[in-house]
């Protein structure tokens, strides 16, 4: 894998009123010496998901239950957003785990 450096994670508690109801997680990692956030929040009551790459959405589902997998391309390199567990995620760069 050329020019892929993971730099960085985070999960954050975000629901408005209830904190552990939506979840952000944010990926930071260099990709051809550039910076890259991926942010994926979720819901556990509606099961929406939103995807963004440095701050835009590139992908968006009202319901999505069960396993989540969203393959997407940054610079020509692949990467995944997949689950890992119960509510749990992580995000795959040319078919390797951040």
């Amino acid at each position: 894998m050329v020019g892929f450096t993971p730099q960085f994670f985070e999960l954050r508690e975000v629901g408005k009123h209830i904190k552990s109801s939506k979840k952000q997680f944010i990926w930071r990692m260099m990709i051809e010496d550039k910076e890259y956030n991926v942010e994926l929040f979720t819901s556990k009551l509606s099961g929406k998901k939103k995807l963004l790459v440095n701050g835009a959405k590139i992908y968006e589902v009202k319901k999505s239950y069960g396993n989540f997998t969203y393959p997407f391309t940054i610079m020509k390199t692949k990467a995944s957003v997949i689950t890992t567990g119960s509510d749990q995620f992580d995000i795959e760069v040319e078919g390797e785990a951040f």
